[in-house]
């Protein structure tokens, strides 16, 4: 079978993609630890994870397909090593996330029940 690329441009796609997936994952990061303790923006973290999660899982099925056919290993590891990384990451990563939500969460819960309370007793509760 013929090689999807040489050698020379598996480095280049190794480098780039690389590259590209640190960022990516740095700029997860960041919005994961600044945005999940405070219960913001659930939405665009959780989507943003489990789009690198699905990512990550297509890498690693296209290197395992690049295997099956015969391919290089300058062919098939570029494929299986990103969508190895980022599927671990993300999968270790992910319900560790859920769980800054939720405590976030109970933690807004608990506030407004003091505020409440705290309402209920009026002003001269705390003379």
């Amino acid at each position: 079978m013929q090689p999807w690329w040489t050698g020379e441009m598996a480095g280049w796609i190794g480098g780039i993609g690389g590259s590209l997936l640190g960022v990516a994952g740095a700029g997860f990061g960041v919005l994961a630890g600044t945005l999940a303790p405070k219960g913001r923006a659930k939405r665009l973290v959780v989507g943003y994870a489990l789009t690198f999660f699905g990512l990550g899982v297509l890498l690693l099925l296209l290197g395992v397909a690049a295997l099956l056919l015969g391919q290089p290993y300058h062919v098939w590891y570029p494929f299986m090593l990103g969508g190895f990384i980022l599927t671990l990451v993300l999968g270790l990563n992910l319900p560790m996330i859920f769980a800054r939500y939720r405590a976030a969460e109970m933690a807004k819960m608990e506030a407004e029940a003091m505020r409440r309370s705290g309402q209920e007793e009026g002003p001269s509760a705390g003379v």
